[in-house]
């Protein structure tokens, strides 16, 4: 928590294009995560979709950040971690891949 009404958070994404075409697609986060992400992930939404572009056979470290305004949810995280895979859905156009 940054102060009583503000919750930081990050995600580094580690994302790796197999194409040779540059690609620019958004991320959002899953809004009903399973039960073991909880609201946490969902929360990062309120400042997305995330813009990400990657050059044709680029690998790099996509860092989500956002401030998000919990004053209005009753029972929101006061901070937190978790590491391995975070569900994510990634979109392009009309396309779209849960991950």
């Amino acid at each position: 928590m940054i102060n009583e009404e503000t919750l930081h958070g990050e995600c580094d994404l580690p994302l790796k294009n197999y194409s040779k075409n540059d690609v620019q697609f958004s991320i959002e986060f899953y809004e009903s995560s399973p039960s073991k992400y909880g609201p946490k992930v969902s929360l990062m939404n309120k400042k997305g979709p995330y813009k990400v572009r990657l050059k044709g056979k680029e690998s790099k470290v996509v860092q989500i950040e956002a401030d998000i305004d919990v004053s209005k949810i009753k029972k929101h995280s006061d901070g937190g971690a978790m590491t391995g895979s975070v569900p994510i859905i990634i979109r392009s156009g009309e396309k779209s891949r849960k991950l």
